[in-house]
């Protein structure tokens, strides 16, 4: 698997803290999580595999709203071009 960035050049790495876009209608949220895993699947033989990175949702930028009535708190990405990368995991210890 080739060696994942964010936007910037950062690289992705399990236990990073990253911030992530996504579009809800005609607003944007923002979400911060931590990189749970981040791996390859498999689009049968005519395609080649799609990346894929794992998040543990920690908060939103709609705050108290999203801690409280939200259900799904691990997601999984696979447009890579809509991750910052906040903090390393080494640094967030």
């Amino acid at each position: 698997m080739p060696e994942l960035t964010d936007w910037r050049g950062n690289k992705i790495e399990v236990g990073d803290v990253i911030l992530y876009a996504v579009k809800h209608s005609c607003s944007v949220e923002v979400n911060e999580g931590i990189v749970s895993e981040i791996g390859e699947t498999d689009r049968g033989w005519m395609s080649k595999p799609q990346t894929y990175v794992k998040v543990d949702w920690s908060r939103s930028s709609d705050r108290e709203w999203s801690a409280k009535w939200r259900k799904i708190k691990a997601v999984t990405l696979t447009n890579l071009e809509v991750i910052t990368v906040l903090a390393k995991a080494d640094a967030h210890v």
